[in-house]
């Protein structure tokens, strides 16, 4: 049986790739995309050019809820589910003195919240050898100009990978993140 993943953010640039690279792996792929439909058909299109199955999932992954529906609806269309990559990410650049309690949220929603939520709804389909990845960057760690929200996003999702890696390590679910060097 063909393994099936999961990307959020599949019709950017990072996402492409990924999605890609995991359908010349063998993997039939579902992803999500939210503003360009075009983007995400080409995406599908190169998947189903590898052999593959693919599924386009419009959602904004910062809403609240709707990680489950983007599992459900990969779980309803490509019948089985082995490993999520968050790769979806969305954040304000501005200096911190300028952010809004709304900039902060929305950030923290769809780059950290939204991993913990997409986590929560894959484990009861995840079985032993399962891997769930969270795409980081730099900005968690280093101070870059205007990059508060989205390095205070990024530095959340990396800590919830190390607690996700613990508590899911039991029943054989690989937890890990990626990020530039």
């Amino acid at each position: 049986m063909t393994p099936v993943v999961l990307v959020t953010g599949g019709s950017g640039d990072i996402g492409r790739a990924i999605c890609i690279d995991l359908a010349e792996r063998g993997y039939d792929v579902a992803f999500t995309w939210f503003r360009d439909r075009d983007a995400a058909d080409e995406t599908a299109a190169l998947i189903e050019e590898h052999g593959h199955r693919s599924a386009t999932i419009r959602a904004h992954l910062g809403e609240a809820g709707t990680a489950a529906r983007v599992v459900e609806e990969t779980l309803q269309q490509l019948g089985r589910l082995d490993a999520v990559v968050a790769n979806a990410a969305s954040g304000v650049i501005r200096p911190a003195t300028e952010l809004e309690p709304k900039h902060f949220d929305w950030t923290m929603g769809v780059n950290a919240r939204s991993f913990l939520e997409l986590a929560r709804s894959a484990r009861p389909h995840l079985e032993e050898g399962s891997a769930i990845v969270a795409i980081s960057s730099l900005g968690s760690e280093r101070v870059l100009p205007g990059y508060t929200a989205v390095g205070a996003s990024k530095a959340a999702l990396e800590a919830l990978v190390r607690y996700l890696a613990v508590e899911l390590a039991p029943a054989g679910i690989r937890v890990n993140a990626v990020s530039a060097g």
